[in-house]
């Protein structure tokens, strides 16, 4: 016995491949980002240096300007 198999299900498993396909490669990327994150996340953060903002407000401050 021979079936026939229409255009519309051929591209319907093709585009579900396809579909599927980058869902995959997708999430891929996105564990990749989050292991990026997570390298970042246990590195030390450099301390802030709150020198200039605080020179910029004490010369603000006491220049006479207000």
């Amino acid at each position: 016995m021979r079936r026939r198999i229409s255009k519309a299900d051929v591209w319907h498993h093709i585009m579900s491949g396809l579909i599927m396909l980058g869902g995959t490669l997708g999430g891929a990327e996105v564990y990749g980002e989050y292991l990026r994150e997570q390298h970042r996340s246990t590195q030390p953060e450099p301390d802030w240096d709150w020198s200039i903002p605080n020179r910029w407000y004490d010369e603000a401050r006491h220049s006479g300007s207000a």
